[in-house]
């Protein structure tokens, strides 16, 4: 389906990248056991806009934490303590 040095992606998976990438809307497809149609994306090419990105990685005994951009590490934050209170909450269940 794709031609020769082409990516294709689904729709879903464009959502995931599209802060990424740009992207061509290509056709919608209807795969076998789907009861929608899916729609088909071309990989057009990389944003990076002359930045480079700094990924930051700590290893615990227990935790490994990854933030794959530097920039984000506020929102990190937020996602931990999210984390961390869904995880007291799992303890106090589980006594």
């Amino acid at each position: 389906m794709a031609e020769p040095d082409t990516i294709l992606v689904s729709e879903s998976t464009k959502l995931l990248i599209e802060d990424a990438v740009d992207c061509t809307h290509v056709n919608d497809i209807t795969p076998r056991g789907f009861s929608r149609p899916v729609g088909v994306y071309r990989v057009d090419s990389l944003r990076n806009n002359g930045e480079q990105l700094t990924s930051v990685t700590r290893k615990g005994r227990h935790v490994e934490v990854n933030i794959a951009d530097d920039r984000n590490i506020r929102e990190a934050i937020v996602e931990l303590k999210r984390i961390q209170e869904e995880f007291e909450e799992r303890l106090v269940a589980a006594s």
